[in-house]
């Protein structure tokens, strides 16, 4: 970050705003937790001033076009009030937009002052630098507009504009796995020297020595980066060239892992390679989903009607087959050891989430995803409302929630 401002530190103290505590205490209550915060470039710009027409006209002027040839797009971005600022994160609460959301901080100032604030903006101070003195005696002359109603000082109003948003949803929202499964799918596994997990998204699944492959890089961004842990982006519909790129020998993976991610591959090229990478006849692959979780009847009865019926004209064949708890997945391999069937076996992951927790669940699912690309907001005023309503019912903002998860083992046999 450039230091644009060590020249006119001294005016920059003195001239520039305090922030209203209604901003702090609207973003404290966007964020979930408090513990931690961490303050960049802890200096301050702002978009506008005002004091009376006759002042507004002329810092206007200053502002908006003597200094325009001199500022960089930093400050053109605050003169645009943020709108036009590139901002990548996702919604936080009940908002529908990451802002700018406009406050006010009011400072009472004198003519010496304003004159402070007008050579502490570093467009000012750029203009100096190469020989221009942007607040000439004319512009301070017309100045004297202050004295126009006979107070020497005045009340001014600075406009604050905040942009809010928080880290991608998909790692924050999604559960975690429960030891339990992770030591069913081992017990059902003679060998561990190599798993390969597949769609792994932000490595919810990765537990231990694996090839971890995913589609999304940016998914991967968010996984945990550990020595054990291979990952590599490879393409949605990987062939087997680029299969042996990755994994470099045949029947060389113990099992193959698919956490919430089956449903959406292309299952007889995904199944062939499968076969090609497992050890035989041994070889395990599991794979399971989660569908809505469980937290009280209230809840429950909300959620579920978000996602069984609002989203469901925006679901597409993977969605149904979650749905359906992978009851009618098809899925070629023979039981593992002890069991005549492969499954759906139950699970359950269980955690703790608060009320924005379940919002950045909501707008994770894909079927939100794919409404809102369409121009639909599901999750509606009226419903945030209800949920806002139902979660307090107890009085608990964080409450035990219970992922029902499903899961499909088998091994691959002497199968080619």
């Amino acid at each position: 970050m450039a230091d644009l401002f060590h020249k006119q530190a001294k005016h920059y103290a003195v001239a520039r705003p305090n922030y209203p505590s209604e901003l702090f205490q609207f973003i404290a209550s966007m964020a979930p937790n408090n513990s931690l915060a961490w303050d960049v470039g802890t200096g301050s710009d702002q978009a506008a001033q005002s004091i009376n027409d006759s002042v507004n006209l002329l810092m206007h002027r200053l502002y908006f076009v003597n200094m325009k040839p001199f500022g960089d797009p930093a400050p053109k971005l605050v003169a645009d009030e943020y709108k036009s600022l590139e901002f990548p994160f996702h919604l936080v609460g009940w908002l529908d937009h990451t802002g700018p959301f406009q406050f006010k901080s009011v400072k009472m100032m004198d003519l010496e002052d304003i004159m402070v604030l007008i050579r502490s903006s570093s467009a000012y101070q750029t203009a100096k630098d190469n020989g221009f003195e942007l607040s000439s005696e004319n512009e301070i002359e017309n100045l004297g507009a202050w004295k126009e109603d006979g107070d020497g000082q005045k009340a001014g109003e600075f406009l604050v504009h905040l942009r809010i948003g928080k880290a991608k949803h998909y790692k924050v929202a999604r559960p975690s796995y429960p030891q339990e499964l992770f030591q069913f799918i081992a017990s059902k596994t003679p060998a561990h020297t190599l798993a390969w997990d597949v769609g792994t998204g932000s490595g919810q699944a990765a537990q231990s020595d694996v090839i971890a492959t995913d589609a999304s890089q940016e998914q991967l961004d968010f996984a945990p980066k550990l020595p054990n842990i291979k990952y590599a982006c490879t393409p949605p519909n990987m062939s087997m060239h680029e299969l042996k790129g990755v994994i470099e020998s045949q029947e060389s993976v113990d099992v193959v892992t698919i956490a919430q991610a089956l449903h959406w591959f292309d299952l007889p090229n995904f199944y062939q390679q499968v076969k090609w990478s497992l050890k035989k006849p041994h070889g395990v692959i599991a794979a399971w989903c989660y569908i809505v979780p469980r937290i009280n009847t209230s809840v429950d009865s909300l959620v579920s009607q978000f996602y069984f019926v609002d989203m469901k004209p925006y679901k597409n064949l993977g969605n149904q087959l979650v749905a359906d708890e992978y009851k009618t997945l098809e899925f070629p391999f023979e039981p593992v050891e002890g069991y005549d069937h492969t499954g759906p076996f139950s699970f359950k992951s269980v955690t703790m989430m608060s009320l924005e927790d379940m919002f950045s669940l909501m707008r994770s699912w894909s079927a939100y995803q794919v409404a809102k690309d369409r121009g639909v907001e599901l999750l509606s005023e009226k419903l945030i409302a209800e949920l806002q309503s139902a979660w307090k019912e107890d009085g608990n903002g964080l409450k035990v929630v219970e992922f029902p998860l499903f899961l499909k083992i088998g091994k691959v046999g002497k199968l080619a």
